[in-house]
């Protein structure tokens, strides 16, 4: 999940989705999430394990 994480909120920058009432991350935020993500991910349950939740990964159709 840390990897997907990453991908869409730093590398695709699509994270929170368009229209969301969450305000987009700075540039600052995607780069303290990225390096979160390259140091292992801690505190993140699977910490980038491959297996997606039971859903695949659905975001509810946000």
């Amino acid at each position: 999940m840390a990897a997907r994480i990453q991908a869409r909120a730093y590398v695709f920058q699509d994270m929170p989705p368009p229209g969301s009432p969450v305000p987009m991350p700075t540039a600052q935020e995607r780069e303290r999430i990225a390096r979160w993500a390259r140091e292992g991910a801690p505190l993140c349950a699977d910490a980038g394990a491959e297996a997606l939740p039971g859903d695949g990964g659905v975001d509810g159709g946000l």
